[in-house]
């Protein structure tokens, strides 16, 4: 469960769980901003694209552990290009 207090004179933020949420399961992932302030934002996902994209990466790693030739990975530059793509789709840009 999301949490930003104080105990015992000490800050504690907790982001939450996507693996255990509280609410809707699969739904909403909650995660932490941290900065001079903690923002603790949620963000909604796509539960079976979430799926497929683990499915493929864990299929990957397979082949790794088996000593199979990974395919090429991302460079920085795609890796950047995807996740600000990903973003503006979020955003509605």
């Amino acid at each position: 469960m999301p949490f930003d207090r104080l105990a015992d004179g000490r800050r504690v933020v907790n982001p939450g769980s996507l693996g255990l949420p509280y609410g809707p399961p699969g739904t909403l992932a909650y995660w932490a901003l941290l900065g001079p302030d903690a923002i603790l934002p949620r963000t909604a996902y796509d539960l079976e694209r979430a799926a497929a994209v683990l499915h493929q990466h864990l299929a990957w790693q397979s082949r790794v552990h088996r000593g199979e030739p990974p395919e090429r990975s991302p460079s920085d530059a795609e890796a950047l290009a995807i996740f600000t793509r990903w973003a503006r789709e979020r955003r509605g840009l």
